[in-house]
């Protein structure tokens, strides 16, 4: 469970100290708060996943038809042949919509196809 507390209302002084201050909650509950104590800094930190490229994308779901395509954006995309399967026809791939306007096609861990938006389809 997470909680904020509102620490507008304390002295100035206490609010850059750094030590703690006890605040009533509801029920005669206390709760301690402690703020930065004027410490420079990010409160930011480095992206530890590698895969961000991924998660900012917009991402669907297409079936494969019988000649290797799917359609998005009223469009017929056609997938290449891969090396590990002669064709992905019947199976579901991801499609991931990038952020440079890139489109990219997953079948589960493996990048099937990637499409730039000036390229011809089918």
């Amino acid at each position: 469970m997470s909680l904020a507390y509102d620490v507008s209302g304390l002295p100035r002084q206490q609010e850059l100290s750094g030590k703690p201050v006890e605040i009533p909650l509801h029920g005669g509950i206390q709760c301690q708060v402690r703020s930065g104590g004027g410490r420079k800094g990010s409160a930011f930190r480095r992206p530890t996943r590698s895969d961000l490229e991924w998660i900012f994308t917009v991402q669907t779901e297409r079936a494969v038809a019988k000649d290797n395509t799917f359609t998005l954006q009223n469009q017929i995309w056609q997938i290449d042949q891969t090396r590990w399967r002669h064709s992905l026809a019947g199976c579901t791939v991801s499609i991931h919509e990038h952020l440079d306007e890139t489109i990219s096609v997953r079948y589960e861990p493996h990048v099937v196809g990637r499409y730039h938006g000036t390229e011809t389809h089918y």
